[in-house]
């Protein structure tokens, strides 16, 4: 099997039509269709059901359109780490993030990384922690910032902080007067609770730290943002349980919070995978981040 095949084989699967992938790829539809045939030929089966002028995948043209597409990615970082020792640090970089991360710290870090590494070319999606647990074995992304620990054990993982859980209330709430290290699970046992969505490790710790108290908790509403729940306890909806990276350098109007008594930790981390580590721009960048002092992201909580 030849690169060329593959590529051919991807952009036929793209298009589900010879003679439109033939013209992307600038051969005749003839040499396309040999390739294609010869493909199927040496791996012993069929990858397209072939009906006129319609095609579709089969099951095994499934399976190795999802292979292929991990081929040519490898292939591409291949390239580009190539370019990295010939060139100096450069790159591109595709990380995936909690919601809360990606909307509070991250960004800024990354502005200043990219000043001191103009080469390096970074781009954040927003993913919950299952999805950037699929989206680094799929090649999708190159690096999660996630809660640890993760539930596949293939990646590598690296600790960058520990955080506890902060209760926030709406600021008229009947807790509002009290000292903002008073209360505890027990205490907000029949308050209406929104919660993060399934899919986000933070809501099992959340779950656990209920189940742990002796009581299910009274979830009124399940949202997949810590802005939109900051916004539903800010106008009277509930009460929430959100990280405390999330609340520094608050806003007026924006929800009391109390640190609990007994509170519950989250282990925020990295994962990658193995072979990752030999490009020079993710281990430039895997290197900053756990240099970094995470202290600065809660110092302006009070106790």
């Amino acid at each position: 099997m030849e690169l060329r095949q593959i590529q051919y084989f991807l952009e036929t699967a793209r298009c589900l039509n010879f003679t439109q992938a033939a013209s992307n790829l600038f051969v005749s539809q003839s040499t396309l269709s040999e390739q294609i045939n010869k493909l199927e030929q040496d791996l012993k089966c069929q990858l397209f059901e072939r009906n006129g002028k319609k095609i579709r995948l089969t099951e095994e043209g499934e399976f190795m359109r999802s292979r292929c597409e991990q081929i040519v990615k490898y292939m591409a970082d291949t390239i580009d780490g190539l370019q990295d020792i010939r060139n100096g640090l450069r790159g591109k970089i595709k990380i995936g993030a909690l919601p809360t991360i990606a909307l509070s710290w991250l960004p800024p870090f990354i502005v200043d990384f990219l000043k001191e590494f103009p080469g390096i070319q970074c781009s954040i999606k927003e993913l919950g922690s299952s999805k950037i647990e699929e989206s680094i074995k799929n090649y999708e992304i190159d690096l999660g910032i996630t809660t640890l620990p993760s539930k596949e054990t293939s990646f590598l993982t690296s600790v960058l902080y520990v955080e506890k859980l902060v209760l926030i209330i709406p600021e008229h709430h009947r807790f509002a007067s009290l000292p903002k290290h008073s209360l505890d699970f027990k205490d907000f046992k029949d308050e209406p609770f929104i919660i993060y969505e399934k899919g986000f490790q933070l809501r099992e710790i959340i779950l656990n730290g209920f189940f742990k108290a002796g009581y299910q908790p009274n979830i009124v509403m399940e949202v997949e943002r810590t802005e939109s729940i900051k916004y539903l306890v800010e106008s009277g909806y509930g009460v929430a349980l959100v990280p405390e990276t999330c609340i520094t350098n608050r806003q007026p109007g924006y929800p009391n919070y109390f640190l609990l008594r007994s509170p519950l930790i989250r282990t925020v981390g990295l994962l990658t995978r193995q072979h990752d580590l030999e490009f020079l721009a993710i281990n430039t960048l895997i290197a900053r981040l756990l240099q970094f002092d995470y202290s600065v992201l809660t110092r302006s909580i009070e106790v």
